[in-house]
């Protein structure tokens, strides 16, 4: 087992008993303590991703609740743009509505917050395309425990730059129609905004309150972007693809160079 740009361990049982983590609690140390490197290179935490955002994925990873994982000001580009990547190993992409948070306080008696409680604080409401991508070397078994300390499988993330609304024309136009999710031009998988926990809102209520136990963002001025969690599964990619994702008063495409 190897990591992609990266030192290999001595041995795979090394890197297994010493290195993976073996509870949900052990995969968020290990993404704290990456995350730490990160921000001593200069990178800031502009959001958050959720993952596994429904019931399907969550049985499937043997969890009962979704996962989070930082997005860096170096992961977040502009739709449409083109790009390679260098430290990670592309896996897959994923469309996703992106909400942008501002400066959320703490609930009475520190409840957590919940899609109704967080709605006062949506700014924005946008497409955007996740590149999932993971730091292993392909084909090595980590797990949904080395996913979530792997920065929760985040690579890189593809904001719409047009049709980006209110959480209130959200409601009134999008909330209730299908997106779509092309490669090369040809629709590979179709869904639906319900299908992320019922309503996107709820994975952005959950990820503020991870963000705020866990993120190093300052708690007088937070303005977080939420990826809240695919509509539609992870589809594949393959250097030289051309993606695009689609809902009604939206597209954003991105193409992905030779690695």
């Amino acid at each position: 087992m190897q990591l992609v740009d990266g030192t290999a361990p001595a041995s795979e049982e090394s890197l297994a008993k010493n290195q993976l983590p073996g509870t949900v609690a052990e995969a968020y140390d290990a993404q704290a303590r990456a995350t730490e490197v990160m921000l001593e290179h200069g990178h800031k935490i502009i959001g958050w991703k959720v993952g596994a955002a429904n019931a399907k994925a969550m049985a499937a990873m043997g969890l009962d609740a979704p996962f989070f994982g930082p997005i860096f000001d170096s992961d977040l580009f502009v739709s449409p743009c083109r790009g390679r990547t260098g430290h990670y190993d592309v896996r897959g992409a994923e469309l996703e509505y992106l909400m942008e948070i501002r400066n959320p306080e703490p609930r009475s008696g520190n409840a957590p917050h919940d899609a109704a409680s967080i709605a006062q604080y949506v700014h924005q409401v946008s497409l955007g395309i996740e590149i999932v991508g993971s730091r292993f070397a392909r084909g090595s078994e980590v797990g949904v425990l080395g996913l979530i300390a792997d920065f929760a499988g985040h690579g890189a993330l593809i904001q719409s730059r047009s049709g980006r609304v209110s959480l209130q024309e959200f409601r009134e136009q999008l909330a209730d129609d299908p997106v779509t999710l092309e490669v090369n031009g040809e629709v590979k998988a179709e869904g639906h905004p319900s299908e992320v926990m019922g309503d996107p809102l709820q994975a952005a209520a959950e990820a503020v309150n991870h963000a705020m136990a866990h993120s190093h963002a300052p708690r007088s001025d937070w303005r977080l972007l939420i990826a809240t969690g695919t509509m539609l599964g992870k589809v594949d990619v393959v250097a030289g693809d051309e993606v695009a994702g689609h809902c009604p008063l939206s597209s954003c495409h991105f193409q992905l160079d030779s690695l």
